[in-house]
């Protein structure tokens, strides 16, 4: 992950501002001064090597055997973002994965309860293998 620098700071409020710009004029015509060079600034035509390899290797993994895709790495990597973000539910979502593919692989399953906020889901946590949390 990328540090959190000045440099980073003003790359994502240039990236914010052009995103603005953009939304205002995406309906537009495209021959609006700047906005092709706007977006052309975080559309790459070129993506490196490295980054459709990543994309490639992630996808050929066990947990990606059965998806379909109609496009490929390459259409990824130019529109991904710069700056790499790894969020909580990137973990919670593998661990839950996991978790799955071991019921499957014994035959059981996950017993789970359904909670309505955090205080129940920090209580039920050391119980459960899963939690189910009420999106309403």
């Amino acid at each position: 992950m990328k540090k959190n620098t000045p440099e980073t700071q003003e790359h994502i409020a240039q990236i914010m501002k052009d995103s603005v710009f953009i939304q205002n004029y995406k309906h537009a015509d495209s021959d609006l001064p700047g906005i092709a060079d706007r977006i052309k600034r975080y559309v790459s035509t070129n993506p490196s090597q490295p980054e459709i390899l990543l994309f490639n290797r992630h996808w050929a993994t066990a947990r990606y055997s059965q998806t379909t895709r109609h496009y490929k790495a390459e259409d990824v990597a130019a529109i991904s973002s710069s700056i790499e973000l790894v969020t909580p539910s990137h973990y919670t979502c593998q661990k839950l994965y996991k978790n799955l593919r071991e019921c499957f692989a014994t035959g059981n399953c996950s017993k789970t309860y359904g909670c309505l906020d955090n205080i129940q889901v920090t209580n039920m946590a050391k119980y459960l293998s899963s939690i189910y949390v009420s999106g309403w």
